[in-house]
């Protein structure tokens, strides 16, 4: 137990003393820090006493571990990386550091320091957070640390999402620009249009993945890493039966880019079209429930209530 013991000289001693562990004492100027220091270093002896040598890991070797064994098990391979990405944010403040020694102060400190350095947004702050604390859950569940630091940090508030639809004038001059600057781009965008897919979902596509006499395609590198598969148009039917097996959907961010700004549309990204379908699907009168379904949403609340519906179904989406 710590113990906090004044001396001769005015200073403060604290002592730390775990059954199985070896005591630790320090001496300190004030009685304050001297019992910050007894109360944090108890926490750690109390953690090396019941998790032996696995609390003495690093974060380097805890994040390889985790990205190694754990991560693909639970994330998308596009999440997979920019999880990854975040964690090696996390490695040069954090990596020759003990995992058991990363407190919630030393996180929020790094956050500031990036807020400030950095100019990053509180969402994108949180989702480095976000991915630090999976990080350290897993260490917790491995029995490597006690407790996740994280769980004691409050997110920082961010501002409502904006949602962005483009407009039927807008789209004319979108596709119009498209079909002129690059004609693999031009057909992306437009099946994403149509479908309401995801970007990933969309170029990870093969003609193996459409079924002519169905006339369905199914998403296999979905968000959720479920399968989906839906019902397409004739139009879109007819055009991928004259398809080459080698075919594939080609988006290039450059090209995207240059026609938004000849179109003269702004604050418009590719994950707007997805929006876009399913607000015009629900204004058309569609139901919420096979939208839903029909664009892959993973929604815990509606999965229980949109799952019994099938390709038949989900035709009348189209």
């Amino acid at each position: 137990m710590p113990a906090i013991r004044k001396m001769p000289n005015g200073k403060y001693r604290a002592v730390v003393s775990v059954k199985g562990v070896n005591t630790i004492s320090r001496t300190f100027p004030t009685r304050a820090l001297a019992e910050r220091f007894a109360a944090v270093t108890y926490e750690q002896m109390v953690g090396r006493r019941y998790f032996g040598d696995g609390y003495n890991m690093t974060f380097n070797e805890l994040c390889a571990q985790y990205i190694q064994t754990e991560l693909p098990l639970r994330q998308s391979y596009d999440t997979q990386y920019k999880t990854e990405c975040r964690l090696d944010a996390w490695l040069k403040p954090f990596g020759s550091m003990l995992v058991s020694h990363i407190r919630p102060h030393n996180i929020m400190d790094v956050r500031n320091t990036w807020s400030k350095e950095n100019g990053w947004s509180p969402s994108y702050l949180n989702l480095h957070v976000s991915s630090l604390s999976t990080c350290l859950a897993y260490a917790v569940s491995r029995e490597i640390i006690a407790d996740n630091p994280c769980a004691k940090i409050r997110a920082l508030p961010t501002p409502p999402a904006k949602d962005r639809v483009l407009l039927r004038e807008e789209e004319i001059r979108l596709f119009a620009q498209l079909a002129c600057i690059d004609t693999d781009t031009y057909l992306c965008t437009l099946f994403a249009l149509n479908t309401g897919a995801r970007r990933g979902e969309v170029t990870k596509l093969r003609k193996v993945h459409f079924n002519e006499i169905m006339g369905t395609v199914t998403f296999t590198h979905t968000k959720n890493k479920k399968d989906r598969t839906i019902p397409i148009s004739e139009h879109w039917i007819s055009f991928f039966s004259k398809q080459g097996d080698g075919f594939r959907f080609i988006f290039r961010d450059g090209y995207w880019r240059k026609a938004l700004e000849r179109a003269a549309i702004t604050n418009f990204r590719f994950h707007d079209l997805r929006h876009t379908f399913i607000t015009r699907a629900i204004a058309s009168g569609k139901n919420p429930a096979i939208v839903a379904a029909y664009v892959g949403h993973s929604s815990l609340n509606m999965t229980n209530y949109y799952t019994h519906f099938g390709t038949d179904d989900l035709r009348q989406i189209i």
